[in-house]
């Protein structure tokens, strides 16, 4: 058995199937053969017609040729006086005088019956399928006699081999957008349907009210995709998988494509084109633990249902997660406003389902979110927004490179009578001013976030709510921005190999886990705040 391509698709072939498959070939050809040869036959044989007509009123035709002006008036006289068509008035008056004065009539009448009985043939054929097939026969034996020869292989019995076609090699490649949401909504949108809908102009799709954007991304149908839930699993869905529709419509919930629990949320997620294993994800908890795995772990065969990517004590969800390089640096913030940043190396490789390191020194205070900085990306601004809306513009030079369990840095300081929950913390990268973040209110009803400049803020302001901001009201979720595309093209740095360390180093790690390096600052620090 062999796998050919016959009528544009992948077919599974026996010997009998390709002889069957040459067979109607060979009638193709015998058929356009024919057709051509009878076409080229009938033209000759209306022009030898005209030609005896002719040579039988010679004198005639001569005498209209000689009083023509030229060669095209010569045609059409001949026509109008004598019923000559196009292809036989051409042939009259290109042939040479003297060859229309010594042809033998003879010849031409021969060969005008032979082209009949050719035409006969031919059409026979055209109309008699078995004539067709003897007619390969004949070939085939005439193709033998001349060029046959013994076989100089030997035939033997094999065992019968399944031959397996890759589903994904038959996958049409198309650029697509890819959108998820917290609540679990996924669509896969033309590059048509993201246009006409304003999305290239910033128009938002279609989404349910309380809802937001987890993942947004333009990929292709032959990449992957993968989410991440607020249990610690997370989700492997072929983008081709996903159900198309228009960038206004909802979509459909990812349970028409995998089996996971109501109560989870999605908090993240990449397209994959390939799982790299110089790249890594790292996962942060609400509790304040953070882990990082190999990009490669995440890829699986099995798709059904939702896959377990890090293990979580209970009251603990996933709440955030981001890639790296190898080398990259970690910016990590609590709700409080406290944050540290450090290189990823200080978190140990392990493998999915197996529980993370605590990610700073942040007295059990609750995580907000985390940023990745490659090693040859500049230090720049980023954008901090909590639940009262206030915002803020953070120079990332300002907080040192420290060491996961040191000093936590303060990001802004606050009013006791007026807490502020950090929410939303993101890069300014490219992004030009006025930027608007789209947020969730406390109510369910749809909030713009924002940022008329990207001044930096000062340092010694306080964290205040503004006045036109609701006082019942809280900002309580906001969506991602766009998210990257993990492929070929992502650069990826070496990792010292003095700080790479293998799982059972991680496990030491895990046993020290109770305790916090703790300094009498911290206190002083909390005091003067309040």
């Amino acid at each position: 058995h062999m796998v050919a391509i016959v009528d544009n698709r992948p077919k599974t072939m026996n010997l009998l199937d390709y002889c069957d498959c040459y067979i109607a070939h060979e009638l193709e050809v015998i058929s356009r053969r024919t057709r051509f040869n009878l076409e080229k036959d009938k033209a000759r044989a209306n022009i030898v017609e005209g030609l005896i007509k002719a040579i039988s009123i010679l004198d005639e035709v001569v005498d209209v040729i000689r009083h023509s002006n030229d060669k095209a008036d010569s045609k059409i006289n001949i026509q109008k006086k004598f019923g000559f068509d196009e292809p036989q008035s051409e042939a009259i008056v290109t042939m040479p005088l003297y060859k229309l004065s010594h042809t033998d009539i003879t010849v031409l009448e021969d060969e005008a019956k032979r082209l009949h009985e050719d035409m006969a043939y031919l059409n026979e054929l055209l109309s008699n399928q078995g004539k067709r097939e003897d007619l390969i026969i004949s070939e085939l034996n005439r193709i033998s006699k001349t060029y046959g020869d013994k076989r100089k292989t030997e035939i033997r019995p094999a065992e019968e081999e399944n031959v397996v076609v890759n589903k994904r090699d038959l996958i049409a490649k198309e650029d697509v957008f890819v959108v998820a949401t917290r609540d679990g909504y996924i669509k896969r949108s033309s590059l048509k349907s993201w246009k006409g809908s304003g999305g290239h102009n910033g128009a938002r799709p279609g989404i349910k009210a309380g809802d937001i954007f987890v993942f947004e991304a333009q990929c292709v149908t032959t990449d992957f995709l993968i989410l991440f839930t607020s249990k610690g699993n997370y989700v492997y869905i072929p983008v081709n998988e996903i159900k198309e529709a228009k960038w206004n419509d909802e979509g459909f919930h990812v349970s028409s494509l995998v089996n996971v629990s109501p109560e989870e949320k999605f908090v993240g997620g990449f397209a994959i084109r390939k799982f790299r294993d110089d790249l890594f994800i790292v996962m942060l908890t609400k509790n304040g633990y953070v882990k990082r795995v190999r990009l490669s772990s995440f890829e699986v065969v099995r798709k059904s249902k939702a896959i377990g990517a890090i293990h979580l004590s209970k009251g603990d969800e996933l709440i955030d997660v981001c890639y790296t390089s190898g080398n990259s640096s970690l910016f990590i913030a609590s709700k409080e406003g406290k944050a540290i940043f450090y290189n990823e190396n200080e978190i140990f490789i392990s493998n999915p389902r197996t529980s993370g390191l605590k990610a700073g020194s942040f007295r059990g205070k609750e995580m907000a979110g985390m940023l990745s900085f490659a090693p040859d990306e500049k230090l720049g601004k980023i954008l901090l927004v909590t639940d009262r809306d206030h915002t803020r513009v953070f120079d990332m030079n300002k907080i040192p490179l420290s060491h996961r369990l040191d000093k936590v840095f303060t990001l802004y300081d606050m009013f006791k009578k007026e807490p502020h929950v950090l929410v939303y913390i993101g890069k300014v990268g490219d992004k030009e001013a006025p930027y608007s973040l789209d947020a969730v209110l406390s109510d369910s009803t749809r909030f713009d976030v924002t940022f008329e400049d990207f001044y930096l803020t000062p340092m010694e302001k306080y964290a205040k709510r503004p006045d036109d901001f609701p006082s019942k009201n809280k900002i309580v979720r906001i969506s991602r921005e766009v998210s990257p595309l993990l492929d070929e093209s992502v650069p990826s740095f070496q990792i010292p190999e003095e700080e790479e360390k293998e799982e059972e180093s991680e496990k030491k790690e895990d046993s020290s886990d109770d305790f916090e390096q703790i300094s009498l600052f911290d206190d002083l620090n909390d005091i003067n705040n309040e």
